[in-house]
């Protein structure tokens, strides 16, 4: 997926192939566009397309939570 963040590209880019590996985990690798793209309540409504070009790490961190069992 590719995000456009207001912070440094570098690190910015450094978190996607993260992501997106680990939705490919949870959710099945059809569906990891349509979580980025979806209204989720973590973000307080906003997708977390949305979320992540505001704080990148808080994106990863929620899906870094959930992957290993703690949202669970």
């Amino acid at each position: 997926m590719v995000i456009e963040s207001k912070h440094k590209k570098v690190k910015t880019m450094n978190y996607i192939p993260e992501c997106d590996r680990l939705l490919e985990a949870m959710v099945g690798k059809d569906l990891v566009a349509h979580w980025w793209l979806s209204p989720n309540n973590a973000f307080d409504g906003s997708t977390p397309a949305e979320a992540f070009t505001e704080d990148p790490r808080s994106v990863y961190e929620y899906l870094m939570w959930h992957a290993y069992g703690a949202g669970g």
